[in-house]
């Protein structure tokens, strides 16, 4: 049953958030790939190891610091850039690419098929094919942590969970948490598709909007853009197992101006205006168009402000330059020192929340 004169409160989750899930972070799914690369498809490691080596170098060269570690969305954007190179508007402009990106971009004979014969492009299958796998939930009983967003909806506020993920976690623990999908809470979709509308009920608790896709979604010519679990849309049951998620990813155009990441997004920059309040956990800042948002509605509302869970570092070290001065100066942000899982089950969340909202009230014009 839904509370009457209800504060709203927009969360926004990255990785960061589900890891205690057991699911693995960007880096965590290089590995994978690393290890699977190994084990399956040895003659590719050349061609893996020095796009690897590659980005790093480039990092360098940019005059960043090169860490030790490249994560899975880096190499799938090197391997689709040097896939598609001779389409590229700067190709007229570069004389010569490195003599080994031609070499190593021959897949090896027992690999090849008459459809390709590019290994940056069997990279970049074998990536986006092993996110299913990679990211499933399998110890359940470690997403209890996160049934605890229902603690928010019973102090009084309707949930906008913004997420960056692609996992189930947020779904399997607000069903746990609140029963059936569309019945107290909603990603909106129903057993006929894409419906965003659901979205702007009032009758729900929560709202879930993943802001750069779904596992479970798929863009379907028969089907259209529907989901096969959350809920299944009719008619998906004939769909053959390895279907294609609807995802962003592997790709530096973060910002789709297609449905349903486009609706998404809106919402995503309605919220942070009609919120006031932004609880961000597990999110390292490292998407520009989300950051940009953000500090567009940090600038809008000198009322906003920013609660961040972070175990690893301070808003100060967290955030781009941009937000220096309303870190420092205007104090916008408030730090809790905790992973995700600390920070909801020992209510850190929570009480921070409720006293920046106390707070955000306090300080409201007349």
């Amino acid at each position: 049953m839904t509370m009457p004169n209800r504060r709203e409160l927009a969360f926004l989750l990255g990785a960061g958030a589900v890891v205690d899930v057991g699911l693995p972070t960007a880096i965590g799914l290089q590995k994978y790939v690393e290890e699977g690369i190994a084990a399956q498809y040895s003659a590719l490691l050349p061609a893996l190891w020095y796009i690897e080596g590659a980005i790093q170098f480039g990092k360098s060269c940019r005059g960043e610091k090169p860490s030790s570690q490249v994560n899975i969305e880096e190499l799938v954007i090197a391997c689709a850039t040097l896939a598609a190179r001779n389409r590229s508007h700067i190709y007229p402009f570069v004389s010569a690419w490195h003599e080994r990106v031609s070499q190593l971009q021959q897949l090896p004979n027992d690999l090849a098929s008459p459809e390709s014969q590019d290994a940056f492009k069997f990279l970049t299958s074998y990536c986006k094919s092993g996110l299913r796998e990679w990211l499933a939930i399998k110890e359940a009983h470690r997403l209890k942590y996160l049934r605890n967003f229902k603690d928010f909806i019973d102090a009084g506020y309707k949930l906008h969970i913004f997420t960056l993920n692609y996992d189930e976690c947020i779904e399997c623990a607000l069903r746990d948490a609140l029963g059936p999908i569309n019945e107290r809470w909603t990603t909106g979709f129903d057993n006929n598709g894409w419906h965003p509308s659901l979205l702007l009920d009032d009758q729900f608790d929560a709202c879930v909007y993943k802001l750069h896709g779904s596992l479970d979604w798929i863009n379907d010519p028969r089907l259209g853009i529907c989901s096969v679990k959350w809920p299944p849309a009719k008619d998906t049951e004939e769909l053959a197992p390895d279907f294609d998620s609807l995802l962003i990813f592997g790709t530096d155009a973060k910002l789709q101006s297609i449905d349903p990441y486009l609706t998404l997004l809106y919402h995503f920059q309605q919220m942070l205006h009609r919120c006031g309040i932004l609880a961000s956990v597990g999110y390292s800042f490292g998407d520009n168009h989300i950051n940009e948002m953000l500090l567009q509605a940090l600038q809008r509302d000198p009322q906003m402000r920013c609660v961040i869970a972070h175990k690893g570092k301070e808003p100060k070290d967290l955030l781009p330059v941009d937000f220096d001065r309303m870190v420092s100066v205007e104090n916008r942000f408030v730090h809790v020192k905790a992973f995700a899982k600390d920070a909801f089950e020992q209510d850190e969340l929570l009480q921070k929340v409720k006293d920046v909202f106390k707070t955000h009230q306090e300080e409201a014009p007349f």
